[in-house]
């Protein structure tokens, strides 16, 4: 019987702790040229032509040939067809998939179809042997869309719980280097839930010092910066303490990133946040309502 994990949804939610990190799931992403329509090869088997190699990827099923040729018919009915998909997919109709993962056009409702193709993927009633190689493969490359490698990333976390797959925990610590953009974040936000859940194979103290880190380097990408505060805070490491005691009041930085460190001082609660909360208590508007939610933690303390 599988396993039922915390884990779906066009945005890959991992939790209520993401709400802040999955604003930048709203923003555009740059229009690809479409997928050539699809054509038949000479043995009269549907296929699919590489957007990439111009080689044609072979396909058994005309629905998979359809998802994931863009124009072949309408968006509506590709994504009724992607959710029903068997999940008994031969080897053949999951290269092309894992293809047009890859290779395939990132317009917004793309990137919804091959969230929907992941997720149906990892559902199949035989956990595909290839499927942890595709994952990491999108995640680590650089030239790919910054939402697909975020899928692939976040999609690593569940793989991780059906195969221990030690090439998957090495992925997650590389990714912490990444603070550019939003990989570090989604990589903390993965490894707060497998150290909770697996401490005996995940570094907790590793885990909540490079948050730490991230979260006190103003260069950091601001959606990873706000994931680190959270999980410092949630993983309980008090030496994060002072570095968000600072950024609650900062008035240079985000509301977002504000918001997320009195949201930790509460989670945290350190005697010496008390003042400080108590003070942004006093403001109307978010912060002082974020204020006066955290204090509530110090009366049940």
């Amino acid at each position: 019987m599988k396993k039922a994990f915390r884990f779906a949804g066009a945005g890959c939610c991992l939790g209520g702790m993401l709400a802040t990190f999955l604003i930048w799931y709203c923003l555009p992403t740059k229009d690809e040229p479409n997928v050539v329509s699809p054509a038949l090869s000479s043995g009269g088997r549907s296929a699919t032509p590489a957007t990439a190699t111009g080689a044609v990827i072979p396909t058994e099923r005309d629905d998979v040939r359809n998802i994931i040729n863009p124009g072949s018919i309408s968006t509506v009915e590709r994504l009724r067809q992607v959710h029903a998909l068997p999940d008994d997919l031969s080897r053949t109709d999951r290269e092309a998939v894992a293809h047009y993962l890859k290779y395939g056009p990132n317009r917004a409702i793309e990137l919804v179809i091959k969230n929907d193709l992941m997720n149906k993927l990892r559902h199949q009633q035989t956990l595909p042997p290839e499927w942890t190689g595709v994952l990491l493969d999108l995640y680590a490359d650089r030239q790919q869309n910054i939402t697909v490698r975020m899928y692939a990333l976040q999609h690593l976390r569940p793989q991780y719980e059906l195969t221990r797959d030690a090439a998957i925990r090495r992925a997650f610590y590389e990714a912490l280097n990444e603070t550019h953009n939003e990989i570090a974040g989604g990589a903390l936000l993965a490894l707060r839930y497998l150290c909770t859940e697996y401490p005996e194979e995940f570094d907790t103290a590793l885990i909540a010092r490079r948050a730490v880190e991230i979260a006190q380097d103003a260069s950091v990408n601001s959606p990873t910066r706000v994931s680190a505060v959270q999980v410092a805070a949630l993983l309980k490491h008090a030496e994060i303490e002072p570095v968000i005691r600072a950024l609650a009041t900062e008035d240079s930085a985000s509301l977002t990133l504000r918001l997320s460190a009195i949201a930790g001082l509460g989670l945290l609660r350190c005697p010496e946040s008390r003042s400080t909360l108590e003070q942004l208590a006093l403001f109307e508007g978010p912060e002082g309502k974020a204020a006066r939610t955290a204090l509530k933690n110090f009366q049940t303390f």
